[in-house]
């Protein structure tokens, strides 16, 4: 036995044409959206890309700035060192001469 079937049952072309057209337009259109937001999170980490490399030049740099201050750190306290052991050696020999004239002039 065959089911009846109901008045205007059938699924006119319009209603075919929006009932796959729409939903696919939609995913189409989330596609194109979701393209667009990536493009642009692309971009961003190009152009933070770009900072961090200017940054890594810059640490570089200062590092170098460093090394050379350090060298010359060293230089100038190998400098004073030796000055120093320089004054000491000179006060040695001013405390011998004067020890050797208070010995000659009877003072002690």
């Amino acid at each position: 036995m065959q089911r009846p079937r109901a008045p205007n049952a059938m699924m006119t072309n319009v209603q075919l044409y929006l009932a796959v057209g729409l939903p696919t337009f939609a995913i189409v259109v989330a596609l194109l959206v979701n393209l667009v937001q990536i493009t642009g999170i692309k971009t961003e980490v190009s152009g933070l890309r770009v900072e961090i490399n200017g940054l890594r030049g810059e640490m570089n740099s200062l590092r170098g700035e460093m090394n050379s201050l350090r060298n010359e750190m060293n230089s100038l306290r190998s400098e004073v060192t030796t000055k120093l052991d320089l004054i000491i050696a000179k006060l040695y020999e001013h405390d011998t001469d004067i020890a050797r004239l208070k010995d000659k002039t009877g003072l002690r």
